[in-house]
This record gives structure tokens, sequence and C-alpha cells, in this order.
């Protein structure tokens, strides 16, 4: 016979998908109250009566709805919805007060923490993987909402909407879990659920430990869904998670041992009913969404693509042919306008808002700012701002490097501050915006700066940089990039081993970014990070050098020249030099470099085309300039992604295949090729003085 928890859990699930149309599942709310009712029977009265009127009035209201006899039939079954999750709190107070037995333990109860690491079956058929893959993307929504709300619960612990909200989350992933057999999950839910409805009723806080407890728990909710991603791919079965069943003890003994205080008028207020799915999907914008596999996204993407390369190909075979028939001519242009706004479209499917990445910021200041004893507050500028997802996906790691770092070593002591004329609380700045096609992330503090003679010394006593070189202030900075460089003077948990801004350095890099800093003493810091907007396509400059072509980074291009003879001298006789706006520039011949025939030699009648990557600058010898195009970037193959100075390629309008020139590749590959020449050249990269960034 099936226990009257188990009924209980059973109704909450069926309500979490309730809807008013859907009979079928109305009749089975219908069913489980009636058991309910008939299984409080076998408790006390003064436990089992409270359960059978709320049952028995239930399921009244339930057959109202199904005949229509209710006038608004949304929020009767809202009421139905508050109502199950009562009989819940009333059965499991009934269960754990009396001598009920103990139900028996159902095969999917998580199991006790082994040695050996015991794993739970999730128990579903192909069919049901589908779901549970949908139910980890909904649910990892839902924790991202619930994080968002607890963090602005700090500032409004008594806001009983955004309890309410945190509460719908929960309450939600714990029915969908219950269905689709997922134990820890639901467990874990369920146990948070408990709390915050405490706090719905106005029994309890949700501050300090409190919600702490909630906030470890969408840590450890998030943890579990990766588990559960990773066990559908493996073959279906997810491991126990140990730090779970002790979280939802600590949840447990909190909420049965923990401080609780009425919150004065919050306890006359009644709690709105959790809302069903399909109301909070209404937790959205007000625009209709559709999910679609990314690997079909993708492939649209590479498709038209090749659309926009064959309109391309057609138009310059038939070019001749549209002179004489502006029929032709008119249909052609048209079709070129449809193909690009086309493109422009499905690249727009591929952007996602920044948001999401930023909020994960806000709780990081939070808890390294607990952790280090400091005051600091965020704020956020341009969470709106939207790029590809595979650029938001890999930003994340940098700017926890980066912000963990601006509140360790940038932002100083409450009482330093105060010392110091500053207000007790520092201040962090995150903003995104986009610029020139591209997307520009800001971190910016008010604490000490950076102190470039600290940095320059550490660099120096590490080997990094020689005695008596000299460097500007711009190529000091970038020393803090540098694996194994810190200035800090002790080592946290937080930071100062010296491994993160090197990681930070790379991650940008690979996306085809670079970072800039500027710091004043004692008023802060900025780091300015650049970034594409999408890693598909790329605005290229296509240069001519012999017969080969090339694409150079539009975003690392600085400026074209014809050089004079006066500009141009060498080093020794061998290395070439050109004089741009008074810095001498080293000069690459991409012939050479390539082994490339039939090319340009005299630099006078070439182009020499200035380049800049992160603090490096160079001029790269071309024979022609052909124009700037925005391509889709192909993959080379396996054999071919690792070739040093390329970053893939791309078919031009002719059909032909263009190399996508990596700039900081390229610019390796020339120091590696002169040998005994390298130690000479690799002091000659220059950063911008200040003069020249403003003419720029």
């Amino acid at each position: 016979m099936t226990s009257l928890f188990d009924l209980t859990e059973q109704l909450a699930i069926a309500v979490v998908g309730a809807d008013t149309a859907d009979l079928v599942t109305l009749a089975a709310i219908f069913d489980h109250l009636e058991s309910i009712g008939k299984a409080a029977q076998t408790l006390a009265d003064e436990q089992g009566r409270p359960i059978q009127s709320l049952a028995s009035g239930t399921a009244t209201l339930v057959q109202q709805i199904v005949m229509n006899e209710v006038p608004d039939a949304e929020e009767s079954l809202r009421r139905v919805s508050q109502s199950a999750m009562d009989l819940q709190r009333m059965v499991e107070s009934a269960m754990s007060s009396g001598p009920t037995p103990p139900r028996p333990a159902a095969a999917s109860e998580i199991a006790p923490a082994t040695d050996d690491g015991g794993i739970v079956e999730i128990g579903c058929n192909a069919e049901d993987r589908s779901l549970v893959v949908d139910f980890v993307e909904e649910a990892r929504a839902h924790v991202d909402a619930a994080e968002a709300e607890l963090l602005k619960l700090e500032e409004e612990p008594d806001n009983l909407e955004t309890v309410n909200a945190i509460f719908r989350s929960f309450h939600t992933i714990k029915g969908v879990a219950g269905f689709l057999n997922l134990a820890q999950i639901g467990k874990l839910a369920h146990a948070a659920e408990s709390l915050l409805d405490r706090a719905r009723e106005g029994k309890l806080q949700l501050a300090g430990r409190a919600l702490d407890l909630v906030l470890e728990s969408v840590d450890a909710m998030t943890r579990l869904l990766a588990l559960l991603e990773e066990s559908i791919k493996l073959g279906g079965v997810m491991p126990i998670w140990p730090p779970v069943i002790g979280l939802i003890e600590r949840l447990k003994d909190y909420l049965h041992g923990g401080a609780t205080r009425p919150v004065g008028a919050t306890t006359e207020t009644a709690a709105p009913a959790a809302a069903p799915v399909t109301e909070l999907a209404k937790p959205a914008s007000g625009e209709q969404t559709v999910k679609v596999a990314t690997d079909r996204l993708d492939s649209l993407i590479n498709h038209v693509g090749e659309l926009v390369i064959a309109h391309s190909m057609v138009a310059q075979d038939v070019a001749g042919l549209t002179r004489g028939n502006p029929r032709l001519a008119g249909n052609m242009s048209h079709l070129g306008k449809i193909a690009r706004e086309l493109q422009e479209l499905s690249m727009a499917m591929r952007m996602v808002p920044i948001a999401g990445v930023f909020q994960k910021m806000v709780r990081l200041v939070r808890d390294v700012s607990r952790k280090a004893g400091k005051e600091i507050e965020l704020v956020v500028v341009g969470k709106e701002t939207e790029l590809d997802r595979n650029v938001v996906e890999a930003i994340g790691d940098p700017l926890i490097h980066m912000i963990r770092n601006a509140c360790d070593h940038g932002i100083e002591p409450p009482d330093v501050r105060m010392k110091n004329g500053k207000p007790r609380q520092g201040r962090i700045e995150l903003k995104a915006s986009h610029q020139s096609g591209n997307i520009v992330i800001e971190i910016s503090d008010d604490g000490k700066g950076l102190d470039s003679a600290r940095i320059l010394k550490k660099a120096i006593d590490n080997g990094t940089v020689a005695a008596g070189q000299q460097l500007s202030e711009a190529e000091i900075f970038k020393l803090i990039f540098t694996a194994g460089l810190s200035t800090a003077e002790k080592v946290t948990d937080i930071s100062g081993r010296g491994v993160g801004m090197d990681v930070v350095k790379k991650n940008i890099e690979s996306l085809r970014g670079r970072v800039d800093i500027t710091s004043t003493p004692g008023k802060g810091s900025t780091f300015t990070i650049r970034l594409p907007l999408t890693l598909a396509v790329i605005d290229g400059l296509v240069v001519r050098v012999g017969r080969q072509r090339y694409i150079l980074p539009l975003l690392s291009v600085e400026q074209n020249i014809r050089p004079t003879v006066g500009q141009m001298s060498s080093v020794n006789g061998r290395a070439e030099m050109c004089t741009v706006r008074g810095t001498c520039l080293p000069v690459y011949r991409l012939h050479r470099l390539f082994n490339v025939a039939d090319a340009a030699t005299d630099p006078t009648n070439a182009i020499l085309v200035v380049v800049q990557e992160n603090d490096r600058r160079c001029c790269f010898m071309v024979d022609e300039l052909l124009g700037q195009e925005q391509v889709v970037i192909k993959s080379l193959g396996e054999g071919l992604s690792k070739v040093q100075g390329i970053n893939g390629g791309a078919i031009l309008g002719d059909g032909n295949v263009s190399l996508i020139l990596d700039i900081a590749g390229v610019m390796d590959l020339a120091l590696s090729g002169v040998s005994g020449e390298r130690s000479e050249i690799s002091g000659m990269f220059t950063s911008f003085t200040a003069d020249e960034k403003t003419a720029a």
C-alpha cells in the first residue's frame, strides 16, 4: 500500500505540470486527493482530521474546475497548488511527531555515502532521457534565477515577493526531479524548499546563516546538474555526490533547531501560491521562444555562410550579363540583400545576453568580500549586451580571476580606506558595451591601483625581466599576466599564487581578443577586454602576397602605409625596421615567412600593414590590399589546425580559399626564423604611446 508520504509527493508532482485544460492531469490530482483523505484515517484524530478536511475540500475544488463551475479557473488551480504544499507539510509534521512507522525506502532514495562511491541508476528509458536533458537546461535557468533573487534578498531581507520567487524555483525543480526519479536533486530541492517555505510564512527571516544555506544549496544544485548531464552522456547512471547528503542534513537541522522569529507585519501577509510551470514561462521578457539543438543552429549558420559565398560566386560569373540586363541586375541585387540579411539573422540567433555571466560575478564579490573582511559594492552596467554564446561560455573564467583579484588585491580594507580619505565601502564596476563591431568589457575598481615599481622588482627577481631593461608603464602592467608572478604579500585561499592572470591572458587570446590596463596609484585600476562579437565569422582585411591571398583580423589592424626610403632602416644590416609616427617597428615579409614566390621585394613598392597584438606591434609587408570582408571561419582539419601563424580558412567570393592569419603566431614565427637576431628583435615590439593612441 502506498504510504501517505508518497501520496503527497505524487500530488505535488502532478500539480507542478497541471493546466486548467488538461483534464487527464486534473483527474489524477482528484484521485491523489481522495487517496490522501482515505490514508489519513490511519492517523490519530488530531492529526488525521485536518488532513482529511483539506484533501476533501481541495478535491471538490478540482471537480469544480473540471466542470467549469468556478469564475477564475487559473486562480482556483493556484489554490489547489497551495493546498498540495500545505498537505505535504501537514503529513511531514504528523509523521515526524507521531508513532507512525517509517515507510520503506524506495529504490531511488539516496543511499548512504560509501567508500567505493556507489551509484544510483537514473531509471529511465531512451524517451525519458530526452526529458532529463530538457530538465537540466530548465533547472539551470531556475537555479540562476534563484541565485539572482537571493543576492537581491540581502538588501531587502523581508521582501516576500523575492522569497516566493526563490521558493517557486526550488519547488519546480523538486516536482520535475521527482517525476524523473532523480532522488539526490529532488531531496535537496525539497530540503531547501522547506526552509524557504518557513520564510514565506513569516516564521523565519532569510538572512545570515539561513541565506548562506540556501546559497550553498544553489551551488550544490549546480554541481548535481553537471553530474546528471555527464552521467547521461556516459550511459545513464548518476554517481552519489556525498556532500549533498550532509547539506540536506544541515538544512533539516537548521529548520528544526535554527533560530526563528516572527517578522512583524509580514506574518499577516498571505503568501501567493506557487505558479504552475506555464505561468512561470510567461521567468521571461514576453517573447515566445523555442529550444533548438546547438548543433542544428551551427549547421544552419554554416549553410547560410555557404549561401552567401555561392551568391558571391554567381554574382561574379554573371557580372558581364547584368550590364545590359537591368532586370537581372535588380534580381541579383535583391538576392544579395536577402542573403546578407539571412546571414545577419542567423548570426543573431547565436547571440545571448552577458547577464548570466555578470550575475555569477555578483555572487563572487559577495563571497570574496566576506572572506576577505572587506565591504565591496559591485555595479553592473550593460548586462543586456549580447554576444556569441561560445564567447559568453569562454569569458566566465577570465572574469572570475580578474574580479577576485580586484577584491583581494585592489580594494583596501575598510580601515585603510577611511585612513586614506575614501569611503569604507569599495566599488567595482563591471561594464559591457558594443564598440566598432566588438564587445568591450571593463572591470574598474577604486582601490589602491597597481604598484609598477613593485611589479618590476618582482619580475626582475624571478628572471622575467633583465636588470636595467627599460620598460614603459604599460609594459610593466602587462607583466602581471606572467605565470608565477604575484605581488601579493601572502598567499591566501583567494589568490596570491600567481597562477590566475596568465590564464586570463591565454583565454582572452584564444578568443582573438586582447586586454589593456590603466592604473593610477591610490585611485584604482581599469582592465579593458576587447573581444569579437562572434567566433563564427570575422571581419578581415584581404591582402595579396604574390599569387596568394591572406586575411588579417581587422581587430588587429592599426593602419596601412606605403613607406618611403627615409622611413626604412635596418639593424646590423639584417633586421628591417620602419619608422611609423616616430616609433621604429620591425618589418616582416610575409612572402619569406610563408615561402611565396613572385612577391614584391621592394618595400617602397609594397604595402606595410601595421598590426597590434596585445602589447606588440609590427609591420607585415604585402603586395596589395584587396578590401575588407566579413567571412565565415572554416576549420582546416586536424592535420593543419596546429600550424603556427594560421587561425583557419575562409572561402572568398570567387570560390578560392584564403588563410586567416593568427597575428601573434606570425610574430612568433618571425622571431623564431631569425635565430641569432632573435634577441635583438624581441625588444623591438613597442606599445602605443599616449600621443599615438590619441592620433589613432
